[in-house]
């Protein structure tokens, strides 16, 4: 990905992110990570594996390869790091 995810989610293109971007965007994944799963009971580890584990199955579902793409989330996290 070449720009900015956080950038292109909030309609900022080409403008840094913010420093609070990240935490932000953590707080509000864990909230809906523990609405789609509540048997985890806000377990982070077990919540972070189901959520990968359901991420392979759409990858799957839309003929894409996880891997692939978990290798340029990886770009992408560090660069915002």
């Amino acid at each position: 990905m070449a720009q900015n995810h956080s950038n292109l989610m909030a309609g900022n293109e080409g403008q840094a992110e913010p420093s609070s971007a990240p935490a932000t965007h953590s707080k509000i994944i864990f909230e809906m990570l523990t609405t789609l799963y509540p048997e985890v009971k806000g377990h982070v580890g077990d919540l972070l594996e189901f959520a990968l584990c359901d991420l392979r199955h759409f990858a799957d579902h839309h003929q894409l390869s996880f891997s692939s793409s978990d290798q340029a989330a990886q770009q992408t996290y560090l660069m915002e790091k």
